[in-house]
């Protein structure tokens, strides 16, 4: 029997769930920091960005009611990063997640295929994703 992934909006109740599973897909890249505290710190962002109020849309993979990856969408660059000077005004994807045990299933590419999707409703012809060296 094979799975199907369904990728929806996060439910309040998945919140804990899916910061653990941002510290636990970003785990990889902890000893690319140069202090554990740096690491540390980092890691409580991670959890903690699930309650930020300028994600206009968080996007969850899930196997029927398991979490098997996220990502969070902004509308721009003043939502994404307080920094309207940027002028992005465009889309933008942070924070995408697969959990360690979903990787090669095609949880990733489903999950930047619906951020597609939600630029086009916006109006947008691109969709910027944002990364960084850790």
């Amino acid at each position: 029997m094979s799975s199907i992934i369904t990728i929806d909006t996060l439910r309040e109740s998945e919140k804990q769930t899916i910061g653990r599973l941002l510290v636990e897909s970003y785990a990889q890249f902890q000893y690319a920091y140069e202090k554990q505290s740096d690491w540390l710190a980092y890691a409580e962002d991670l959890a903690n960005s699930v309650n930020n109020p300028f994600v206009d849309r968080f996007l969850v993979a899930r196997d029927e009611n398991e979490v098997l990856g996220t990502v969070q969408l902004f509308r721009n660059s003043e939502t994404a990063y307080n920094n309207p000077d940027l002028k992005i005004f465009s889309p933008i994807i942070r924070m995408l997640a697969v959990s360690p045990a979903a990787k090669g299933k095609g949880i990733a590419q489903a999950l930047l295929k619906e951020s597609m999707n939600y630029a086009r409703e916006q109006g947008a012809d691109c969709i910027y994703l944002h990364t960084s060296d850790t």
